[in-house]
């Protein structure tokens, strides 16, 4: 997928979307080409809260934090 590429990312949040749902990705590591991999978490409805406290307690227990790429030129 290439970066702004809406019809592929509305193909990975439709179900959120439809339903209401909170969600929210956090960056999770590397692949080895050095593009960004994510993680997202969905919670119920309403629970908004519940899904950052969790994506915050995530970041915080795995000590991962996004650093950009040095520039390929």
């Amino acid at each position: 997928m290439a970066c702004g590429d809406s019809a592929v990312s509305a193909d990975n949040t439709f179900f959120c979307n439809y339903y209401g749902l909170p969600a929210i990705s956090v960056p999770c590591g590397v692949d080895r080409n050095g593009l960004l991999l994510g993680l997202q978490f969905v919670g119920r409805q309403g629970g908004d809260g519940h899904v950052l406290s969790l994506a915050q307690a995530y970041q915080e227990a795995t000590g991962w934090r996004y650093t950009p790429p040095q520039s390929l030129e």
